[in-house]
């Protein structure tokens, strides 16, 4: 058995460490530059991010119409793969899931945002004062649910509606 310098194993550590460092630095610049770039969306790595949408066909979504996808399932980060019966990307540009899973226990309905962290109250489709003033809404959910009826309004106009509603 051959004696070991003292330092050996010390530089050995050293060296294991910088190679980690190093890969590491490169993961963060890989992301950054990819993220800048908008090949996907930083804050889906925080957990904070959007949920994946439905594919978009080669005609890019126009913002003066709305979008329909049938059924099918899309994964959101802290709760798994969810099913949904369609979606919708409104004319200003959000995707909108008719589902009927309760994602955080404290929503008013199923979330057609996905939102998992994001209580009602915090969220700014949420609405204090709906069609009855004791009764709050939410601006994504009332727009699922004229999904089939309307097209004519997006998002922000429903709930523009919503607050100006008696």
């Amino acid at each position: 058995m051959t004696p070991t310098h003292p330092y050996l194993n010390e530089a050995k550590s050293i060296l294991k460490a910088a190679s980690l460092l190093t890969a590491a630095a490169w993961v963060k610049r890989t992301v950054d530059r990819l993220s800048t770039t908008r090949w996907f969306d930083r804050t889906i790595l925080q957990g904070k991010g959007r949920s994946a949408t439905p594919p978009v066909s080669a005609s890019s979504v126009t913002p003066t119409s709305a979008t329909h996808y049938g059924p099918g399932n899309v994964y959101v980060p802290g709760w798994g793969r969810l099913s949904y019966r369609q979606a919708l990307t409104t004319r200003d540009g959000h995707t909108l899931y008719d589902h009927d899973r309760m994602l955080n226990s404290d929503h008013l309905g199923p979330c057609p945002l996905l939102r998992t962290e994001t209580d009602c109250e915090e969220c700014p489709w949420y609405v204090d004062a709906g069609r009855h003033r004791y009764e709050p809404q939410c601006a994504a959910l009332v727009r699922v649910g004229e999904m089939d009826k309307d097209d004519a309004f997006g998002l922000t106009e429903t709930k523009r509606a919503l607050e100006h509603s008696h």
